[in-house]
């Protein structure tokens, strides 16, 4: 007799309906009923039977039992595990072709489709002495690192199998985009850019071989992903696969400041850019904020040279005087100040402090920059 088809709603009722089908199935070892199940499927009495009787004892894999047809869902009941129909309805279990161990997944496990959790993408790709830097900086040859792809990722595996086929390197500056190596590889190989021998400078005020922003771009062009697998392990449907693609990074950029110039001489020479450029400095580019100006004993001149487009000096005080408002004290002019390496002047404004003695003793001042 048939399986009784009620709801399968715990996990007790899931045993007993199992030891049923087993019983079931081992009814079939009758002759008449076999033979009747042989001449449908198209195989020996003998060959069904041993099957079956192979299933029941566990000696053959369920997913190596071929159903070959549709089975149809009926009797009073809404849903055995994944399936589903009407109360009274009936309802087709596509299961021709499928083994019973595929039906079965597909009646107790929920399947999921996969998702790309990360598309494949460049690693680390960098500049050597990248960042800010004084205005006449030169740069003999620009070095920049290898790079590798990584591959993506997906969300049940398996691993995307992408690789990368080619990439390019190129040059970006304020100027133009020139590309300065490409290479069919699976990785790049770390490189440098001499400019075609004559260098870089990095500058803010033009000149031959000088630019305002340096930095390269790495484009990497790969395959395709193999398809991805579902929570159960089958291919994913609709298919899911990273696409054939380029991806890119940039490198961080050179770009040139104006120093900020400050400290003291023991003597008065003259207020033009080599003695400007003779003081301490403060290494980056201007900022609103304090200086510490250590005076020694002997000094006939203090000097703060700011570039001229910066607020500069709003307040000088005497630590050492009481704390005492030495601003006034500082008469400022404009003086052109040329950058690194002789690069191109530009105008700084500059507050100087010469004392009718030099200094008996030594001092500290704190310098406001607004």
């Amino acid at each position: 007799m048939p399986v009784s088809a009620s709801k399968l709603v715990t996990l007790a009722q899931l045993q007993v309906q199992a030891e049923r089908v087993k019983q079931e199935l081992a009814k079939y070892t009758l002759a008449s009923e076999l033979g009747s199940l042989a001449k449908k499927s198209e195989i020996s009495e003998a060959d069904l039977s041993a099957a079956l009787k192979s299933v029941i004892d566990g000696k053959m894999d369920a997913d190596k039992v071929i159903l070959r047809d549709d089975i149809t869902l009926a009797g009073g009941y809404t849903q055995v595990g994944n399936l589903t129909k009407a109360q009274n309805g009936t309802a087709t279990f596509q299961t021709k072709g499928k083994s019973v161990m595929d039906a079965l997944t597909e009646i107790f496990s929920k399947r999921l489709q996969p998702s790309i959790t990360a598309q494949p993408s460049i690693g680390t790709f960098t500049l050597t002495g990248a960042g800010a830097v004084e205005a006449g900086t030169k740069v003999a040859a620009a070095a920049y690192s290898g790079a590798t792809l990584n591959a993506g990722s997906y969300q049940y595996g398996p691993a995307t199998g992408v690789t990368a086929t080619n990439w390019k390197v190129e040059r970006i500056t304020n100027a133009a985009t020139t590309q300065v190596a490409t290479a069919d590889a699976a990785s790049l190989t770390a490189g440098s850019d001499n400019n075609n021998g004559t260098g870089f400078i990095i500058g803010d005020a033009g000149g031959d071989s000088a630019v305002s922003s340096l930095k390269y771009r790495v484009t990497a062009t790969h395959g395709a992903g193999v398809t991805a697998k579902d929570n159960l392990g089958a291919a994913s449907s609709p298919v899911v696969a990273i696409a054939a693609g380029t991806k890119t990074k940039d490198t961080g950029s050179y770009t040139p400041f104006r120093n900020v110039f400050y400290g003291t001489s023991t003597g008065k020479p003259a207020l033009d850019s080599a003695a400007i450029r003779a003081l301490g400095k403060t290494g980056k580019a201007y900022a609103a904020g304090t200086l510490t100006l250590n005076v020694p004993a002997g000094t006939q001149r203090v000097a703060i040279a700011c570039i001229a487009t910066a607020k500069g000096v709003t307040k000088v005080i005497n630590e050492t005087a009481m704390n005492a408002d030495v601003t006034s004290t500082f008469v400022k002019s404009t003086v052109p100040v040329e950058g690194a390496n002789g690069y191109a002047a530009k105008d700084y404004n500059v507050w100087v402090f010469e004392p009718a003695v030099a200094y008996g003793n030594a001092a500290v001042l704190k310098v406001t920059l607004g």
